[in-house]
């Protein structure tokens, strides 16, 4: 918190869920009257984040639905990944830093942008270049993927790591040639305590197909009750699921 008050290099922040990573967006603008751009990739996280402004009393608005000016700017601008990489918010942001009213930039769950937005990061280096610092928040990003992130930010990061190491949380992986019951019967009885109620296990499959036939093994033959989603379902499908 301190280096992100200080403000004066690139920093990539490892740290376990639970740990106080939001603190890192959240005390800057109580301290220092200066805004956060606050870069999201997945948009089901924004709502997380605003409840978490709302309650700490941080005027807060989000990219593309709220009305931005520089006159009475939010003290926290959440934008998605997809419309931070626009020529319009880069021009926004560089407009704010030469105002001297951006304190930083921070890249929530940074880890994903190594997967998931690769076509997206070419068109954001104006937004890592501007001067301002750069904050990366993950808490799943391993030290051999440091470097990766570095070159794909063209940022040169101070890393601040704390070990990620869950006692209570195991990986197990095993690879099959086909989805079965005796494969599935296996996993839930690797994966899931059936005798305790309030235990819960979530499985994730590759394809749609996979999700609804292992919900439906689990269900019908190793008498586990289960439920499926996935993005061809409907919301009212969804909330019978649920």
């Amino acid at each position: 918190m301190t280096l992100v008050l200080k403000n004066r290099f690139d920093l990539l922040v490892v740290m376990p869920t639970g740990h106080g990573k939001s603190t890192m967006f959240m005390i800057p603008p109580m301290v220092i009257v200066r805004i956060v751009i606050m870069v999201v990739p997945l948009t089901i996280l924004v709502n997380g984040h605003e409840a978490d402004a709302t309650r700490a009393d941080l005027l807060h608005a989000t990219y593309g639905t709220d009305t931005i000016t520089f006159d009475d700017p939010p003290s926290i601008l959440f934008v998605s990944v997809e419309r931070a990489a626009t020529p319009r918010f880069v021009e926004l942001a560089h407009t704010l830093n030469h105002l001297q009213k951006l304190h930083c930039v921070v890249v929530d769950e940074a880890h994903l942008l190594l997967s998931d937005f690769k076509p997206v990061m070419k068109r954001l280096l104006p937004l890592w270049a501007m001067g301002c610092q750069l904050v990366a928040l993950t808490a799943s990003l391993s030290p051999f993927q440091e470097i990766d992130l570095k070159i794909m930010m063209s940022a040169r990061f101070a890393v601040v790591r704390m070990s990620t190491v869950h006692p209570l949380i195991e990986y197990v992986v095993d690879e099959v040639a086909d989805v079965d019951e005796e494969i599935v019967r296996q996993f839930i009885e690797w994966d899931c305590n059936v005798s305790s109620e309030t235990d819960r296990a979530m499985v994730y499959c590759l394809t749609r197909q996979s999700v609804e036939q292992v919900a439906s093994i689990a269900n019908n033959v190793a008498c586990v009750r289960t439920a499926h989603l996935h993005a061809h379902l409907d919301e009212d499908a969804k909330k019978a699921q649920l």
